[in-house]
This record gives structure tokens, sequence and C-alpha cells, in this order.
């Protein structure tokens, strides 16, 4: 009876995949950049008019010091769990501007594929499990487990602003399992699931060494900024890329030997990584093993751009007068980022750099769902039935996301699903992209969740 039910689902979001691809195009025209703070309260408008045209009972929640977040629910008699479903309707900022092939916010579809800012991260995932639930509606049932929907508006920017709303709004978002945002497949086309989420640190360092630019003739006697900072940000890591910050590793725990033992049957494919990224090599000289080790377990410390002095064309002979660089440190569990920060600020102190200034952007703590958990399950079943294929199981993906309050502070299980996004999506890069055929296998899997959790 389930399996009948579960095909004419199926078949309903094949005939729904065009119509919520137009309103996934409409949501995405909408340039919702909370860096910016451009247009937030327009998509959550919109987003809240799909919710409730699909059959939830939706509303703006206010999210004190932030955007509207959207909060949907759909109750089922009888059901003995729910199943909470976590997105974010924000996006990154479109730069540069000039590698894209089209407007970042026209929604562009070409050869089968949508090309948009927040397309892939993580507007496309919205509209898919919105999809999932209409097709499900459709045919006349009910989902297995209570539904809840929340969607806010400032995961690009760290969630600053939800903490303190989820301390005093447990209840409302009290679950049995969460189906997190985003996923996508491998190179090859397995699907992939994620545990957990690396925690993240990411600062300013700017220095500043005259009141002016000057003539670069000065140079033997005014300080230069750029090669300030520039020696402060080499001593953060050796040859290797190992963190050199006194103390960085001291919290860092191993994998479990029943994490290592799902991580052997996972596929893991440095040449596809390396055609996919367009590079020649990879870091380090590690088996394939060890590099999937390192990408999941390991934290990070990267440059994400410098800033100082001359950048037009041609020649200008200029000694500036300020420099600054954007780093963030990618954390695995037991690391605190603010204890990365004192560590921090210390090790600039200790080598001599301590004019350096630190601004905070981000700060947010890892988190970890067991592998094993019912949530981890149920994705795992529903993308074999939809994929054919079993997935990748991953205790942890190498991105970040406010999932620590979800699981530490609300004890829900949390798991990353497939989604609907492509290696070659290029979430926060020019050309963002998913294909059609995934969006509609990703409306599928949420389908499939949502009728067997």
């Amino acid at each position: 009876m389930l399996e009948d039910k579960l095909q004419q689902v199926l078949s309903n979001c094949d005939a729904l995949s065009n119509p919520f691809v137009s309103k996934l195009r409409s949501l995405c025209m909408v340039p919702s950049v909370s860096a910016h703070g451009r247009s937030l309260q327009e998509a959550a408008e919109e987003l809240r008019a799909i919710m409730v045209e699909v059959g939830l009972n939706a509303k703006m929640v206010k999210i004190p010091g932030g955007p509207d977040a959207l909060y949907g629910e759909l109750p089922v008699q009888g059901a003995e769990k729910t199943l909470l479903i976590y997105n974010h309707y924000d996006v990154q900022p479109p730069d540069p501007l000039e590698e894209w092939v089209s407007d970042p916010f026209a929604a562009d579809v070409r050869d089968g594929y949508i090309f948009a800012r927040g397309v892939a991260d993580n507007k496309g995932a919205i509209v898919s499990r919105l999809g999932a639930l209409k097709a499900i509606l459709d045919a006349g049932i009910l989902p297995s487990a209570n539904l809840k929907y929340f969607v806010e508006g400032e995961e690009e920017v760290g969630s600053p602003n939800l903490p303190k709303f989820i301390s005093k709004e447990r209840e409302l978002l009290r679950a049995d399992g969460c189906l997190w945002e985003g996923g996508h497949k491998t190179p090859s086309g397995r699907p992939e699931i994620h545990a957990g989420v690396k925690g993240l640190l990411y600062v300013e360092l700017s220095i500043e060494t005259a009141d002016k630019d000057l003539h670069s003739s000065f140079a033997p006697l005014v300080p230069n900024p750029a090669w300030s900072l520039v020696q402060a940000i080499g001593s953060l890591r050796d040859g290797d890329g190992r963190i050199q910050i006194e103390g960085f590793h001291d919290d860092v725990i191993a994998p479990s030997a029943k994490e290592m033992t799902r991580m052997e049957k996972n596929e893991f494919d440095p040449e596809m990584l390396m055609k996919w990224a367009g590079v020649t090599s990879l870091l380090g000289s590690a088996s394939s093993k060890d590099r999937a080790i390192s990408l999941t377990f390991e934290p990070t410390c990267n440059l994400c751009g410098i800033d100082s002095g001359y950048k037009g064309q041609g020649s200008k002979t200029v000694l500036p007068r300020r420099a600054t660089t954007k780093i963030d440190f990618r954390l695995v569990p037991n690391q605190d980022p603010d204890d990365i920060l004192a560590k921090l600020r210390k090790h600039l102190q200790d080598h001599d750099f301590g004019t350096i200034e630190i601004q905070v952007y981000s700060s947010e703590k890892p988190a970890k769902s067991d592998i094993d958990s019912n949530i981890v399950e149920a994705i795992t079943v529903s993308a074999q039935t939809v994929y054919g294929q079993t997935p990748n199981i991953w205790p942890s993906m190498p991105g970040t996301g406010p999932m620590t309050l979800f699981v530490d502070e609300l004890g829900i299980q949390c798991s990353m699903g497939v989604g609907v996004e492509h290696t070659g999506s290029g979430y926060h890069a020019p050309n963002e992209n998913i294909s059609i055929v995934d969006f509609t296998k990703g409306m599928k899997h949420a389908a499939a969740l949502m009728l067997t959790f």
C-alpha cells in the first residue's frame, strides 16, 4: 500500500516540477543578500506565500535584531513523530559580477540548468521541499510525521541573532529529527548525507601605519602595512599547511571507530575533485582515505582575501597606509571559536604583530549528530529509494551552519540530505546553478522521507 502511495507521489513530483521551478526562479530573482541587508523582507514574504499555497499553516516569526524567519507546520493526526525541516532564504553576495555569464538575480535557464545566486544555497532546497509536500497532499494522503518548516534569513552571516530566539522558542521547534539545509551528490552521481557541520571563526585582520598613502620612495623609512600583514599571515601556517597558533589543535578529537568504519564505505575520488575544482594538484601527498579524513575531521585556516594599496590598471608606485585580510577558521567538534579567537590574539602579540586589529564577523560552534540516528537512517532509506544506490554517509561536512543550536541546545538529531545541488553547482561562486533534473529528484527524495520518517 505504501509503495502505491509513494509511486503516486513521485509521479506528482514530475508533474509539479515545472510549476515549482517557476516559483524557485521567482524567489531567486529576489536579491536577499544578508551581508548587505538587502531584500530580506521581500524574500520572506514571497516564501510565506508559497508555504501557505502548498498547505502549511505558515507565519512570519520575529528574530530580535535580525530579519524575520518563516515557520510553517502541518499537524498529522495520529503521527507519533515530528520532522523539522531547516533552511535559509538569505544568500551570499554575487561578487565578482564580471564573472557571471548572466545576471545573478535573473534566474536564467540554459541547457536544463538554472543559474542564480542562491539557487543551490539554499533556495532550491527550500522550494523542492515545499513541492514535496504539495505532491503528497495532491495524492490525497498525509506525511507519516508532523511537519515543521523553519527558514531563517541570516545563515550566510553566521545566524548571529538565532541563539536568543531558539532559547525562548524551544517548544516551537521541538522535533524528533531535522532534515538540514542543502545537500549534493559526488561527481559520479552518488548521493551524500552529512550528519554534522564544522564550526567557524571568521575574522578580518587590519593594520594601518600612516594617515594617507605615500610615494613608494619613502619605503626605506616608513613601515609598509602590507608587508606586516603578509608576514603575520605567513606565521599562521607552516609550509605543509599545519596551523601554527599555539594550542590550536589541543581540543581536536580523533574520529571514533564507528565513524571510521562508516567512512570506509564512502566514495571519495581526489581526481574528480581536482577536475571539478579546476586545479592540477591537491595539498599534501596523502592517500584518498587520508584526504577524506582531513576534509571531514581537521580544522582549517583559510585566507579569503587581501586588500591593500593600488589595484587598478597599469602601475602606481605607492606605499599604502592600510592593509586588511579576511580569514576563516573551520573548526571541528570540541573546538570553541571564542577560545580560538583568544589564541589568535595571543599568537599575534607573541610574534610582534600586536598592532594588528581583529574584527570578528562570524562565530559558530561545530555540531555533530549520531550517524546511526533515526534521521540519518530515514534519509538513507529514502535516498536509496529515489536514487537507486546507497549514499555516502559522512559524520560531518566541511562547511558550517547553526546546527549546534538544534543538536546541542534543542537535542534534535540533524542530518543534511541529498538536496538539489551537484558537484559543479558553484555555491558562493559566480554562475551558481542547479539542474532541473536534480531539483525534481530532490523533491522526490524529500517526499519519500516525509512518507517514511
